[in-house]
């Protein structure tokens, strides 16, 4: 398969799958095989597609509102020609919704996603643990 988006392009093509259109579908062919996800939440993991499909379908149902992204890329990491590592801060926002994240992701042979680590952002833990504890969010 030839590449025809970089990572880059292709994460922001993944998030726009998974918050714009929020379709579970379209996210899980951005899978790889051995793919791991840990979202933000203590029990938002995922240690295969098939988990990964069945935590997104949740996802969705919970929130089926659309978000809009903004996304900054904070470093590409070129592992090999096939291989990168993506440190990307995110901001997701619908009408009930307002996140600010930070995704660690590694794309691999032709950008499928082998691992999605993503985290809340706050200025100070504290008062990032302190949001986390008092939303609706967890």
């Amino acid at each position: 398969m030839k590449k025809t988006m970089t990572a880059w392009e292709t994460f922001r093509s993944f998030c726009s799958a998974w918050f714009e259109r929020r379709c579970a579908e379209e996210v899980c062919t951005y899978l790889g095989d051995e793919f791991c996800f840990v979202g933000t939440g203590e029990d938002e993991f995922a240690h295969s597609p098939q988990e990964m499909r069945e935590y997104l379908v949740r996802d969705i149902q919970e929130i089926p509102e659309p978000f809009s992204v903004e996304l900054e890329l904070f470093q590409e990491q070129i592992i090999d020609e096939d291989t990168r590592n993506l440190s990307v801060g995110m901001i997701l926002k619908n009408t009930q919704y307002r996140w600010r994240l930070r995704g660690f992701l590694l794309w691999y042979d032709v950008w499928g996603l082998a691992l999605a680590y993503i985290v809340v952002f706050g200025t100070k833990q504290q008062s990032a643990r302190r949001r986390a504890l008092s939303s609706n969010l967890w």
